[in-house]
């Protein structure tokens, strides 16, 4: 009888050990969901100071329209604004410069446009970073081309790449400059302008 409770007791006494050094460790917190953050220090594509766990996939060519329109003349520089806009089904992101050449009459490339971060009719300032741009299904972004006057035929049309692409667009040259094409790098919004 004194051995059964004998036993008894120190189960019991081994059982409250093994619950109390259980109580004692310090239980690992369970990981969170977390946002990454964006290293650009732009807005996600929900607005200013959005942000998204995924980065967006690059813009491809698949999925783009693109349009160039005139942006006026000043000085003997035409602008002309090419607007590329997102008509896959979910966001995009835009970084860097299109590649863009210009077209004479049988669509042969006579020019190469330079790539200069801005110029005499904008584009983004020299003292910015080119940034990351993320674009929403069914909404645009744009780059400022420049060309100046000069003895020569306006462009009968351009070659446009978007930036990490392969597969190019012809489309009008709605301008009459024709000398020293220069593209700046793709900015948010339709105007071609940094804001």
């Amino acid at each position: 009888m004194l051995q059964r409770f004998g036993l008894r007791a120190a189960s019991a006494a081994l059982a409250a050990v093994t619950v109390l050094s259980a109580c004692g460790r310090p239980t690992p917190p369970k990981p969170s969901p977390t946002t990454a953050p964006r290293l650009d220090g732009a807005a996600g594509v929900g607005g200013a100071g959005a942000t998204s766990a995924a980065i967006p996939p690059r813009c491809a060519a698949g999925n783009l329209a693109i349009v160039a329109r005139d942006a006026g003349r000043s000085g003997g520089q035409h602008g002309v604004v090419l607007i590329f806009t997102n008509a896959g089904d979910g966001p995009c992101r835009f970084y860097g410069y299109p590649g863009v050449a210009g077209l004479d009459a049988a669509d042969k490339q006579i020019t190469q446009a330079r790539r200069a971060k801005s110029g005499p009719l904008g584009g983004l300032p020299e003292d910015r970073p080119i940034p990351h741009i993320d674009v929403a299904a069914g909404q645009a972004a744009s780059a400022l081309l420049e060309a100046a006057d000069g003895a020569c035929e306006p462009f009968a049309g351009l070659l446009v790449t978007p930036p990490d692409e392969t597969q190019s667009f012809r489309i009008a040259w709605p301008s009459k400059g024709c000398a020293d094409l220069q593209v700046h790098p793709i900015v948010a919004g339709v105007t071609g302008q940094f804001h």
